[in-house]
């Protein structure tokens, strides 16, 4: 009983439209207000469909065909076409300053960012497909930096393309701000990162001196958990993969079909002890977790274009799945469940929402990322 409650408290320790066009509006670079800015404010959205234009086919573009979007945060889901961001920058200063372009959301795939000084057109390009060492700039976001001169107003054009969602969160920040909030983020991650390593190696520990399987295979659904979250934030390719853009466009697919369909599946069945006493949902999990396998093959083999659209509706259909059964072991008399039901009704609320935010029908925020 009193294992049954220690691997209870661990497991919920750690769950826990485009309006038409108008007139164009500059992103200013002022005094009072340069620490952050939202490029959503300003910018004009184009979708090229066919995700064959070049920067200058867009150049040539009518104002016309360019669209304000209703929020400043743009989520579209799933979708093979390109898009192209446009906006201007006004720097107010009397002297020359430098921003860095950020874009928030770490899953797309590539990120083109146009301009154009002295009748020279320039590059810059950021992508998931090419090794992490040879960002720019060493962060789990695309980083742009921008230099203005005095009192310069430039227009620049992003190309956004994405086999993930496609989400456009675009900020521009004063490097000394970007800074100090880079390190709050990196103090609060390696907290919650530490915390779930800690719950491995303890639960591995426990699992070599007892031998009983429940402990292990908690500390495999806890590592690949872990791995999941530094895929899904960006920080496996700045830490691990990086070297490997194969491995990270298809790592979060991986370590879902991972950390669900086989640990989590696992640890369900031996903590709630279901093959002693419902061996029909044990046979179900059983399927569930070939399922799972199955995905992960495909993962290997398949476009991740094609199988990344599949994994929502795998989240939803996991959580309903366990939850549900959770529920009627519950009912059975087995007290235990009472602890599965309360961690994985956060996760419910967490996942369905995450899911429907990769499926384009709710928007992006803190609580959806």
């Amino acid at each position: 009983m009193h294992k049954s409650i220690l691997l209870a408290v661990l497991f919920i320790s750690m769950q826990v439209p485009i309006s038409p066009v108008v007139e164009k509006a500059n992103l200013s670079i002022a005094t009072k207000d340069s620490s952050l800015k939202n490029v959503g404010e300003a910018m004009l959205v184009f979708e090229d469909k066919t995700a064959s234009l070049k920067y200058a086919d867009i150049k040539q573009l009518s104002d016309s065909k360019w669209r304000k979007p209703k929020r400043t945060v743009l989520n579209q889901g799933y979708t093979s076409s390109a898009y192209w961001v446009q906006v201007t920058l006004k720097n107010q200063f009397s002297e020359k300053t430098k921003q860095y372009l950020v874009s928030e959301f770490t899953l797309l795939e590539n990120v083109d960012l146009y301009w154009e000084q002295n009748s020279t057109i320039y590059k810059k390009t950021a992508s998931r497909n090419l090794p992490y060492r040879i960002r720019e700039f060493d962060h789990e976001h695309f980083v742009f930096p921008l230099e203005l001169a005095p009192e310069e107003t430039r227009t620049i054009y992003i190309r956004i393309t994405s086999r993930m969602d496609m989400v456009i969160a675009l900020y521009l920040y004063d490097p000394g701000y970007f800074a100090e909030q880079s390190t709050r983020a990196a103090t609060a991650t390696s907290l919650f990162y530490g915390i779930i390593l800690v719950m491995f190696i303890y639960n591995l520990f426990i699992y070599f001196s007892l031998r009983e399987n429940v402990y292990l295979f908690y500390s495999l659904y806890a590592i690949t958990f872990l791995l999941y979250q530094m895929a899904y934030f960006g920080h496996g390719t700045k830490y691990l993969w990086g070297d490997f853009p194969w491995f990270e466009m298809r790592s979060v697919i991986i370590l879902m079909s991972l950390f669900i369909g086989v640990f989590l599946s696992g640890f369900f069945a031996r903590f709630l002890q279901v093959k002693e006493h419902h061996l029909t949902i044990y046979r179900l999990i059983r399927y569930f977790s070939g399922f799972s396998v199955l995905l992960f093959i495909l993962t290997l083999i398949v476009d991740p274009f094609i199988m990344v659209q599949m994994f929502p509706l795998y989240a939803i259909l996991s959580i309903i799945l366990f939850l549900s059964l959770a529920i009627y072991i519950r009912k059975k008399g087995n007290k235990n469940a009472n602890y599965f039901i309360i961690a994985f009704s956060m996760l419910f609320v967490a996942g369905i929402f995450a899911a429907l935010r990769s499926l384009g029908i709710v928007p992006y925020n803190n609580f959806t990322m």
